[in-house]
Formats: C-alpha cells, structure tokens, sequence
C-alpha cells in the first residue's frame, strides 16, 4: 500500500492494478476538508475504468501560476522534476490562466469537452458594514469605479458626514500581486475593462495604452495602502482590527472562511459584508481541465473523467458549499454552517468573465501593471 502525503492529510492508494490520476489544484481546494479527503472517499469506493483498472486519485497542490508555469516549462522544454508524477489533470482558480496556457504554447492542451467546474465563487468589494451603509449600501449600489475612485482621492472620507473619525481621512485599498493571485489578475483584467467602457472580451491593446485608462490604472495602483503577495495574506489582514485596509477585492468563499474561523484559526473580529459591484461581480470557475498531453494516456483520461463525475455529484457539491462555493449542479443551495454571509442569500445582478480576455491583451496588462 502506497501512502501520498498531501498538506496533513494522507491519501491511501490501493496495491494491484490501478490508474493514477495526478491532480493540481488550488489552494481553494485543496484543504484537507475538500478534495483531499474527497480522494480518501472516491479511492476506497472501488471506481474502475473499462479495462478493470482500479482508479486512485492523488491530488496536490499547486497555486494558478504554477500549474500554467510548469506546465509550460514541461511541453516546451521538458522537466525531470516532474517525470514521477505529471499532472493527469489540472484546477487553478480562474480558466484565464489556461487560456494564457495555449497562447504560450501555441496549441490547446485540453478537448473542449474535458473542461468542467467543480465550483465557482463571485469575487466582489468586501467593507465593514458600517463603511458600506456609509456609502449608501445597500439601497444605492456600489462599484468597483466608485471604491477605486474613492481610494485615489485624497481625504474622501471627510466627504462623507457618515464617517467615523476612527477611520482617518483616506479611504484604505488592499490588493494583490496579479503575477501569483488569481484574484489580483481576473480583478485586474476587470478593471481595465471597466476603465475602458468595453466588456473583457473586447478589450484591445489601444485600450491598454490608452491615455485616460492607463491614467486611471496609475491613479489606483498609487493608492494601494495595503499591497501583499497572494490572498492567503490578504486574508489574514482582514481578521484582526485595525486592519491595513478597508476595502478589499476577494471572493466570496474566503468571506465564508473569514466568518467560520478558517483563515489562520482566528475569530472574525468584525462585522463584514460582501457588496456585489455594480459593473458586474467577477466569476471564477475551478474547473478541472483534463489533460490531452503525451504523458497522459486514454484511460488515464477516462479515469480523470470519472473522478470529475465524483466531484460534482451531491455530497461533495454539499460539501463544497459548506466552504463557501457556489454549486455547479441543479440542486438546492445550502448556507455554510458557522457565517451569517451566505452566497445562497443573493445574486450579483451581472457578471464578469475575466477568462475570456484575449491572451496577448491580457500580457500587455501585466505587463504595463509591473
């Protein structure tokens, strides 16, 4: 019997005939409650493909950039590091990273067909309640271009008669690094496009270069008061008071985890809500996209199939929204146990899809931000 150590958990594979589906998730899946100890269940439970070969699943972490960085490194040039255990399929947090995938390598390394979501998650502004009333939430709705233009205006909050004196004069914006946060890069593709009046997909490089757009951009980056690598970090800015900021971008399972004392086993000290912007909240996937590489072979796909079946069945589409998901299954929803913020309790009005920027734009953006 062969044991996998996966965070600190452990994954049993089974002796015999077996296919081995390597799995790289996110972080956002991969704690110990989620796909681990979905693989512990679905290992034990005798799936097979059909040639009789019993189907092990081992899944491992790895963040959006380096599924797409190695990835890359692997197809192009080839890397012994991965020789033992290349990934039969892979989940980072946003599909923009897959799409930044084949325009590097120059051809997709998926079918269309093997790319499904296990769950998604809404990304929007998350403030203190009383930040947000002052503001005028819930009845006037609230954009990411009012919070932007808020943070890059000097003394705003001395315009509000509302705000405390406790909070100071500027109004504080945390973000992220987009080279390594998924949530950094899809908000910031979502900026642009908002800066630019044109949906994501329409965004061209013109309008990167543009005058009154870059303008804008420089405006917001200048003004970050709280800028960290990744949203782990970010995350446990948010528990204690004072905090570095006062407004940040993240999405709505990691207000869940906030509320049910998951992030760093710290109580939420304050009363947080998640305001849904205006222009669109920002959807991420987590989809698992099952290779179509040289290293992976037919019924290793027929297997990865088989496990992404078990993913998006009941119990764990239950379980997922325990953490803070949303389902991608019909189904009822269910509040998470232990957070008074609930995605079942409303919809953002209008999404957007930060996946379907052209990749050669989307460069141009990373690049200009650097």
């Amino acid at each position: 019997m062969l044991v996998w150590a996966v965070g600190a958990a452990a994954i049993v594979v089974a002796p015999g005939a077996s296919v081995r589906v390597v799995h790289w998730a996110n972080g956002h899946m991969l704690e110990d409650r989620l796909l681990p100890a979905f693989a512990t269940r679905f290992n034990a439970g005798g799936f097979r493909t059909s040639a009789g070969s019993a189907i092990q699943v081992v899944p491992t972490l790895a963040n959006s950039g380096e599924i797409t960085g190695r990835l890359l490194t692997l197809v192009l040039h080839g890397d012994p590091t991965l020789a033992e255990v290349p990934p039969t399929l892979v989940t980072p947090a946003a599909d923009h990273w897959m799409g930044n995938l084949t325009f590097g390598v120059g051809h997709q390394l998926w079918q269309e067909d093997a790319a499904r979501p296990i769950a998604t998650t809404y990304l929007g502004i998350v403030t203190t309640r009383a930040m947000a009333e002052c503001l005028g939430w819930p009845e006037r709705e609230i954009g990411f271009e009012d919070v932007i233009r808020l943070g890059a205006q000097p003394r705003a909050w001395l315009t509000y008669s509302c705000a405390r004196p406790e909070w100071g004069e500027d109004v504080l914006l945390g973000f992220t690094y987009p080279d390594r946060s998924s949530t950094a890069r899809s908000l910031l593709y979502a900026f642009y496009s908002i800066a630019a009046g044109k949906p994501v997909e329409a965004l061209t490089l013109d309008d990167v270069h543009s005058v009154p757009v870059a303008e804008s951009m420089r405006a917001f980056h200048r003004r970050l008061s709280c800028y960290l690598p990744d949203t782990l970090d970010m995350n446990l800015k948010l528990v204690p008071t004072p905090s570095c900021a006062q407004f940040f971008f993240i999405a709505e399972d990691n207000l869940v985890k906030l509320y049910q004392g998951k992030v760093g086993g710290q109580s939420l000290e304050r009363d947080l809500v998640m305001i849904y912007p205006r222009e669109g909240a920002v959807i991420h996937n987590h989809s698992s996209f099952v290779l179509d590489a040289g290293w992976v072979s037919v019924e290793q796909r027929e297997a990865a199939a088989a496990w992404v079946d078990f993913l998006r069945s009941e119990p764990q589409q239950r379980a997922l929204m325990q953490d803070g998901f949303r389902r991608v299954t019909p189904g009822p929803c269910i509040d998470p146990l232990g957070s008074p913020f609930s995605p079942c309790q409303v919809a953002p009005k209008h999404l957007i899809y930060p996946d379907r920027i052209d990749p050669l734009v989307a460069e141009e953006i990373l690049h200009e931000w650097r």
